[in-house]
């Protein structure tokens, strides 16, 4: 019997020549737990799963640095209804933003700054860190640094940040929420914009978008370097003002300024600036012109820092220390370019002072308790290492604040949408040696799922409805077949179809499911092409069992262990989910067309209960795969057997 051709279905007349275990097929309980695991996910949608080189994607690791506010562990748990939603950290240019304990990307930082400058935050952990203890958060870091000094379009940057967002959609049946900084927000917006799995642009696939400081105009710090710094003198009052701030560096020894700060690091961001990112990013650039707007069905959430700088006004009847305000951004993102196109904005807004007399005058009457020391524009080269500071926006209590509020909200509203939907329970026609005994199953059922999901699922089982059900799509044929050993295999089929005498060909719709908890040898032969020590784990029970794995699975599967391990034990209960890429045919029935093909195994074993195995399989075109994340999650989470 051959597990990868769907063989067992056409030879339950030969499951009686298997070895029989006596007894009622006795499966332990596991945890109800989503097939799509946010672990799965990382295995299915990293780089080398989706073919995007040097490009790094990841389950962000948790750091053991990043604590609650109680000084506990973040741990990961899944919303109401088992939910989890993927949230994709996008990085700006020229930096990165996968998270280790090094803390140098863009969103591992602990939160330290306020935009009040009587305020030091009192936070343990990062922005990712934080988003990581919200209830349902699947915490994702999409690093594209070797390619940064390239544009958007490149196939390393917005159409592989595409197809991330297409793989996590797919995996979890839910729309993913990007948070973004500068140019990874012009990426997330390039891949917004462009066809995905369900239309012509991502809007079904993506729910909200936080950015940080992203150009959406284009970066005024990036314009200087068109003809040099000087070029902001004769340009405008805010680039006069970065001009005159940046000026200031040369005056100062390196030691003197913070590391990490703009002076620190200007000859690199200068270099950056003749790439072709740099170019693109100059406001009023083509390539920042040709970028689509984002679509409407998406919220945009953006945050921005607002530096304002006190200004001496010159002019003929002008007082000594009189000053004027002029906004700046932050520094290299005018607020303006900043917020353009969002549907909800933030700003973390900081005063500088530019005027020697404003700011002696200033200091006086702080000294004397004339005014708080939040009225004090504070020293100009501040805005380097402050909460406003382009690089520095993803450590400011406020605009995380608001980043977390709107990722929260976002989930929230996605595990409520999960509510229970009834389901009509379909009889099959049945082949059986022994008819099953018990009670009938009702002529409906619950399932927990959004209507927009279950109003397209129905549960079917046998002629009888005495068989505990599998779900598949609703109105499709069906056939079940019931062995003289208790084994169990059911199909579901496209209507007006009947199930190939082979198995189904491939790239054929279909949802297969099977089960063997009481023929040894068919045990083996459902989860040896998975599970490699599964013969000597079932030589206490039979010995004579031999391991036949059949032809090798296909470098290209996907195969993520959800429980266990693939290491010996003399008992104990593993799932592994499958997924084979549409073209590769594997151990799922029905892959090695134009869908993927999804799968999952559950297999058990050990002294304290008999041994059994059953698996499930679902293909269906990759705009259906809420419904296999349904189906395979429900399989799981009855822990089917049939019984």
């Amino acid at each position: 019997m051959n597990r990868a051709g769907f063989a067992r279905v056409t030879v339950i007349t030969i499951f009686v020549a298997c070895t029989m275990i006596p007894g009622v097929p006795a499966a332990p309980a596991l945890a109800a737990a989503s097939v799509a695991a946010p672990t799965r996910w990382g295995a299915q949608c990293g780089s080398q799963a989706l073919g995007l080189g040097q490009d790094t994607v990841q389950l962000a690791p948790i750091l053991a640095s990043d604590t609650t506010p109680t000084g506990g562990p973040i741990v990961r748990r899944s919303a109401s209804g088992g939910t989890w939603v993927p949230v994709i950290m996008v990085h700006g240019w020229t930096s990165q933003d996968t998270n280790t304990s090094a803390r140098t990307g863009a969103f591992s930082h602990i939160i330290d700054l306020s935009d009040n400058p009587d305020f030091v935050p009192d936070i343990s952990r990062s922005l990712i860190g934080e988003l990581q203890g919200v209830l349902g958060a699947a915490v994702f870091t999409f690093d594209y640094h070797p390619y940064s000094a390239r544009w958007v379009d490149d196939p390393h940057l917005g159409p592989a940040l595409g197809k991330v967002i297409d793989c996590l959609y797919r995996a979890s049946g839910q729309k993913v929420i990007i948070v973004a900084h500068s140019m990874g927000g012009l990426i997330a917006r390039y891949a917004a914009t462009h066809a995905g799995v369900a239309g012509n642009d991502r809007a079904s696939e993506i729910s909200t978008v936080v950015t940080f400081g992203t150009p959406e105009t284009g970066s005024v710090a990036a314009l200087l370097a068109e003809t040099g710094v000087d070029f902001g003198a004769v340009t405008s009052a805010e680039l006069a003002v970065i001009r005159l701030v940046l000026s200031a560096c040369g005056n100062f020894a390196t030691d003197d300024i913070k590391s990490g700060s703009l002076c620190d690091e200007l000859p690199a961001p200068i270099r950056a600036f003749e790439s072709a990112s740099g170019v693109a990013l100059r406001a009023g650039s083509p390539e920042l012109a040709a970028l689509k707007p984002w679509p409407h069905s998406i919220d945009v959430d953006a945050l921005a820092g607002n530096a304002t700088f006190e200004v001496p006004r010159l002019g003929w009847f002008s007082l000594p220390g009189s000053t004027r305000p002029v906004d700046v951004g932050d520094m290299v993102v005018t607020r303006g370019s900043a917020l353009a196109g969002a549907t909800s904005t933030k700003d973390a807004t900081c005063d500088y002072q530019l005027d020697p007399v404003r700011g002696a005058t200033d200091q006086l009457g702080l000294l004397f308790g004339q005014i708080a020391a939040s009225q004090v524009a504070q020293q100009p080269l501040r805005a380097f290492t402050g909460a406003c500071f382009h690089t520095a926006l993803m450590r400011g209590l406020e605009l995380t604040a608001e980043a977390l509020g709107a990722a929260a909200e976002a989930i929230r509203g996605a595990a409520a949408a999960m509510t229970s939907t009834i389901v009509p329970v379909v009889k099959c026609p049945t082949t059986d040696t022994f008819p099953p005994s018990g009670p009938r199953l009702p002529a409906t059922e619950t399932i927990p799922a959004p209507a927009s999901v279950g109003d397209q699922l129905a549960y079917y089982s046998d002629a009888t409805r005495r068989i505990r059900p599998i779900l598949a799509p609703r109105g499709w044929s069906c056939s079940f077949a019931i062995g003289a050993d208790g084994s169990i295999a059911i199909s579901v089929f496209p209507p007006g179809e009947s199930p190939p005498p082979g198995g189904p060909p491939e790239g054929a719709e279909s949802v297969l499911a099977y089960n063997a908890s009481a023929c040894v040898g068919c045990i083996d032969q459902v989860a040896c092409p998975l599970v490699p020590h599964v013969a000597r784990e079932l030589v206490p029970s039979s010995p004579g069992v031999a391991a036949d794995c059949g032809p090798a699975q296909p470098r290209e599967q996907q195969e993520t262990w959800l429980a266990g391990s693939p290491g010996y034990s003399a008992s104990g209960s593993d799932v592994v989910s499958v997924v084979d890429p549409p073209g590769v045919k594997g151990y799922v029935a029905g892959s090695g067309g134009q869908s993927p093909a999804d799968g999952i195994l559950l297999y058990w074993w050990g002294p304290a209960s008999n041994p059994g195995a059953s698996s499930a399989d679902c293909t269906l075109p990759s705009s259906s795969a809420p419904l296999c994340q349904a189906i395979l999650s429900t399989f799981r989470q009855q822990h089917w057997t049939g019984y």
